[in-house]
């Protein structure tokens, strides 16, 4: 996958103040994308003026009209790019470092996690090394589109068809990464999230490994989500420490 010019795509609806926040970032990188393309499904004139305020920094391409959620937004983001790979980031996601430069095809980028309630850590590879954060990861342009059936795990599905050998030999790079709300709307809505998922690896991988997924699933829902994101933390800041002492 040559991922010389690459197309950041970013959706956002009524979110100004993280979507300036997400400009900003990229906007001080060195080795900036080839474009980033903003689908504004509330198509605000402050979002769009935020856009024309950045356009002096790097190539930014606006585009507001309503749509049916968030995975049609990075749909019609997705068939407007040019580049040759497409990084989708949710406006609030910020980039640290150089993530741009010198892309190898087995790399994914560090995610940093974080929550109104404190830093969850690193995010890691899950489900059998088929699953990474979404916003870790680049995409060939014009990949096969987001399935709209799926609300929440549409991310997922997409990974399964582009990715079907999953993420075990990809190594995650130290130098670059993503800061993640992981607040969003797929993190809070936990239940909904596992059907879905619950749906993907069964129509992708077999019933077998669904049903192993439903028991796992289904243990972690017993325990409240503070105390699940407490041992997140500490079980991610061990994996974090321990993995960039022997270098990812």
């Amino acid at each position: 996958m040559n991922c010389k010019r690459i197309s950041v795509v970013t959706v956002t609806f009524r979110n100004e103040e993280q979507l300036a926040a997400t400009l900003s970032s990229l906007g001080r990188l060195t080795y900036k994308p080839y474009e980033v393309i903003v689908v504004d499904g509330a198509a605000t004139p402050k979002a769009k003026e935020i856009c024309a305020n950045m356009n002096n920094v790097m190539n930014i391409v606006y585009f507001g009209e309503p749509d049916q959620g968030i995975y049609d937004g990075m749909n019609k983001g997705m068939q407007m790019a040019k580049g040759d790979c497409v990084h989708y980031l949710n406006s609030g996601d910020r980039v640290v470092g150089e993530p741009y430069w010198k892309w190898d095809d087995d790399e994914l980028l560090e995610v940093r996690l974080s929550s109104a309630e404190a830093s969850l850590g690193y995010g890691k590879k899950q489900l059998w090394n088929t699953l990474y954060c979404h916003q870790g990861m680049l995409f060939p342009s014009h990949h096969e589109a987001y399935d709209l059936r799926f609300k929440i795990a549409a991310d997922y599905y997409l990974m399964r068809k582009v990715y079907p050998q999953g993420f075990r030999s990809y190594r995650i790079r130290q130098d670059a990464a993503v800061l993640f709300d992981s607040d969003g709307l797929s993190s809070t809505k936990r239940r909904a999230r596992n059907q879905e998922l619950f749906k993907v690896i069964t129509e992708t991988d077999g019933l077998g490994r669904s049903l192993s997924f439903f028991v796992i699933a289904t243990i972690k829902s017993i325990f409240p989500m503070f105390l699940i994101r407490a041992f997140q933390t500490w079980s991610n800041r061990e994996l974090g420490d321990a993995n960039h002492g022997h270098g990812r």
